[in-house]
């Protein structure tokens, strides 16, 4: 019996282990997000130097888009979920958060037309490969990588 219990318990700590990555990077985008929303905002802590040189520097270039920030993170995220995927659906949920992070990107200009035009086609040429991905899944009639090798 306590065999068992030392068993699962390994094995919990092992499944930590595998996701310790994505939990940091989770929560350091958390942690950046609170930031910039709660300090940096502050006149108390005089604008704290690192977030005012990026509001200096996107002011130069006339960009002033804050999603951007936290798009950045997400399909790196999206890239470590692809790494742990032992089936087919996880690999494709994690492929789609990183394409449609990438659309929004795409299309950031909001005033441009040529960004929109551009989001928008990358947003069509971008469905027929996920359909023809999950044809794919569905024509191997399993989930499981191991189950498909050869």
């Amino acid at each position: 019996m306590e065999a068992e219990v030392i068993k699962t318990q390994n094995n919990m700590f092992n499944l930590f282990l595998a996701v310790s990555p994505e939990i940091f990077l989770i929560n350091a985008t958390f942690i950046l997000l609170i930031h910039e929303v709660v300090f940096s905002t502050s006149k108390k802590d005089d604008y704290p130097p690192l977030v005012s040189n990026v509001g200096w520097l996107g002011l130069l270039s006339r960009f002033d888009a804050f999603e951007f920030i936290v798009l950045i993170p997400l399909p790196t995220r999206s890239m470590l979920l692809m790494i742990p995927a032992h089936d087919l659906i996880a690999m494709y949920l994690a492929i789609e958060l990183q394409s449609l992070c990438f659309y929004v990107i795409a299309a950031s200009k909001r005033k441009s037309e040529f960004s929109m035009e551009a989001s928008s086609k990358y947003l069509i040429l971008g469905a027929f490969p996920s359909g023809i991905l999950l044809f794919g899944c569905d024509r191997t009639t399993t989930d499981q990588f191991l189950e498909t090798s050869l």
